[in-house]
């Protein structure tokens, strides 16, 4: 199979203008999957073009290479693009994997970065370390990424920071939980190999781990053992799901299986979406259009 990239969503407001991008912000999201991007303007936060992709990578060779094939996927579709590299009101690239952990600002000493991420996950080599704060909960997120990645962002984004997915999505649930008439929260975003969880009680977070899966069983089990570690009903927690799911897919169908009160994440009522986006569920997208109202 040759390497490619698909196009999921390609969707732009007809008040874009490629000749003005010092009006605009963006966001970048890339992953091992895939990346997307949004780009928006002013204040309330008008969204101005979307685009998500997929990498269609041959599943055979080491991760190393799989992140070569990566990078030489992303970088070409970047030059090539018309406007994506050109310098913008404010860029950010977020980047999504599971080496991430929280540690509180009480604790944290910049200088040991690897230390924290080592006691939880197995960094690969090669990897560098970064941290987020995260002004809503006086914490850091410190993450690692490659430093191949690195380097070719810095390269195609000179003027970009760099930041976790993970970091985004903290901060969007903890300001969607303050809509939510229900004390207790358990979010719950699926990627495609591991779902991250976290659990809010009057919009402070008390839990929050990313898991990976491979079937819908793993999905469900550690759902549930979450749940129970956390001492939660099933029956009476209220399930809020974001994320690229679907009604009616399976990780949403075995999800309701076992649990009462599944719901699908809002929109955020101060984003203004033009009708072009209307074809987009309203749970999509929400931790990338959040992080161009992250101050991190």
């Amino acid at each position: 199979m040759n390497q490619t990239i698909k196009t999921l969503y390609q969707l732009s407001d007809n008040s874009f203008d490629s000749n003005h991008l010092n009006d605009y912000n963006l966001s970048i999201l890339l992953s091992g999957d895939g990346f997307s991007y949004v780009v928006g303007q002013g204040q309330p936060l008008r969204i101005i073009e979307l685009g998500s992709f997929e990498f269609i990578i041959p599943h055979n060779g080491s991760r190393i290479l799989k992140d070569e094939q990566i990078l030489n996927l992303f970088s070409v579709f970047v030059m090539n693009h018309p406007w994506l590299s050109k310098p913008m009101g404010r860029s950010n690239v977020w980047i999504e994997n599971r080496y991430a952990t929280l540690v509180p600002e009480a604790l944290y000493d910049k200088n040991s970065l690897n230390d924290y991420l080592s006691f939880n996950t197995q960094i690969p080599q090669n990897y560098i370390q970064k941290s987020d704060y995260l002004p809503s909960m006086d914490a850091w997120n410190v993450f690692a990424l490659s430093n191949e990645w690195e380097k070719q962002i810095s390269l195609l984004f000179p003027s970009a920071s760099i930041h976790h997915a993970s970091s985004s999505f903290i901060e969007l649930i903890i300001a969607q939980s303050r809509i939510y008439s229900s004390p207790e929260l358990v979010f719950i975003y699926p990627h495609r190999f591991y779902f991250e969880l976290a659990y809010l009680v009057q919009s402070k977070l008390i839990f929050y781990n990313s898991f990976s899966y491979s079937t819908q069983e793993d999905f469900i089990y550690f759902v549930l053992f979450s749940l129970e570690q956390l001492s939660l009903n099933p029956e009476i927690i209220s399930i809020c799901l974001m994320g690229e799911i679907d009604a009616g897919s399976p990780l949403h169908l075995i999800l309701t299986n076992y649990l009462r009160n599944v719901n699908f994440a809002s929109r955020d009522n101060n984003v203004v979406y033009t009708y072009i986006f209307d074809q987009i569920p309203s749970h999509y997208f929400l931790t990338i259009i959040h992080s161009l109202q992250c101050e991190l």
